[in-house]
């Protein structure tokens, strides 16, 4: 089983991917972005590795999407490697299983689940749905205020770190009846990882026990490895479960910005650029039953926090697609607003 893990970024992806490769019938690598590039759900015919496409993305915090050739290598593919699965794959899904395969032997496993672990596949959830049709999307998703805090400490520019979150969760708010669609809370993850692990084992029609999980985990020596920390997450050391929501480190500014984000709404414009959904930041979080009333703080100002260096991406982002004639001239004002506040 083929297993696509997307979100959005600062979610806790990394550990459960760190999990979930530590059971013994399971691999999950690195981030290649296999499954964040809209095209590979298309017509996939790349007859060598420099002809592999490329292509836009909703993600407001990115620019276009690719596969991402160079970290291969942590999968025990090179170039040559990489040029003879393309040769020899008829379709994307015989591609990826190909890839997968060469993977599980590298790691020297009999796999049942085959896990690519990227954040940017979630606005690619209903492409792979629909491709992979045993394929499940698991979706991991955190509390806002702490994905926006966390993108802060990354040098995140305001405006982008406010409304990532609100972006990427409105890509898949259609698809949370679907039966391969998944969901993970964060808070959940973190709580109990090892259990919460096996009971997403259960969904799949797999038993596995948390305590030989635990085991597992904590002598993952691939992961320990190859697992991306960054030096700004308050956990960044491999074995360290702790939440890092962490309510204390929340000051007046970022009260502030949480209450403007609190009527933010996904603009008409930039979800028809995109085909994502128009969803109210409020609809989301009541959705995932997340509550911010005691955190709240009278907003001032029209337009706080959209920031000049948040413009700069943005535009960036839309002189490369219209570069590569993924979009119109006209569509400047949906990529310089994808999310708009809007007063009830």
């Amino acid at each position: 089983m083929i297993i696509a893990i997307g979100n959005a970024p600062s979610s806790g992806s990394t550990f459960l991917a760190d999990l979930l490769d530590s059971l013994p019938f399971a691999v999950c690598g690195p981030e290649i972005n296999l499954f964040a590039v809209r095209s590979h759900f298309r017509i996939f015919k790349p007859a060598v590795p420099e002809n592999l496409p490329s292509s836009r993305s909703a993600v407001i915090y990115g620019r276009r999407q690719h596969l991402l050739v160079d970290r291969m290598c942590t999968y025990g593919i090179d170039r040559v490697i990489l040029a003879s699965l393309l040769k020899t794959s008829d379709t994307f899904q015989d591609f990826s299983q190909r890839v997968f395969d060469t993977f599980a032997a590298l790691r020297g496993k009999r796999c049942r689940l085959f896990i690519e672990k990227t954040p940017q596949n979630i606005h690619c959830a209903a492409d792979f749905l629909r491709v992979f049709k045993n394929g499940v999307f698991l979706h991991i998703v955190r509390n806002p205020l702490f994905v926006y805090k966390s993108l802060i400490g990354r040098g995140f520019p305001p405006y982008i770190a406010m409304n990532t979150w609100l972006v990427d969760e409105s890509s898949v708010f259609n698809l949370h009846k679907h039966p391969r669609f998944l969901t993970v809370k964060y808070e959940d993850l973190v709580a109990a990882p090892y259990k919460c692990v096996c009971n997403l084992l259960g969904k799949l029609g797999i038993e596995y026990d948390p305590g030989d999980l635990e085991k597992n985990y904590h002598n993952n020596t691939y992961r320990k490895h190859f697992s991306l920390k960054i030096d700004s997450w308050t956990i960044n050391r491999y074995g360290v479960s702790d939440s890092a929501n962490q309510p204390k480190r929340i000051d007046a500014t970022d009260r502030q910005r949480l209450s403007w984000m609190l009527n933010t709404i996904v603009s008409r414009r930039y979800a028809d650029e995109f085909m994502i959904s128009p969803v109210r930041f409020g609809e989301l979080i009541a959705h995932y039953g997340y509550d911010f009333q005691a955190l709240t703080e009278q907003v001032t100002g029209r337009r706080p926090w959209y920031d000049s260096l948040s413009v700069r991406w943005l535009l960036m982002k839309y002189f490369l697609d219209l570069i590569y004639r993924q979009c119109q001239p006209g569509a400047i004002s949906a990529y310089l607003k994808p999310v708009v506040r809007k007063m009830t």
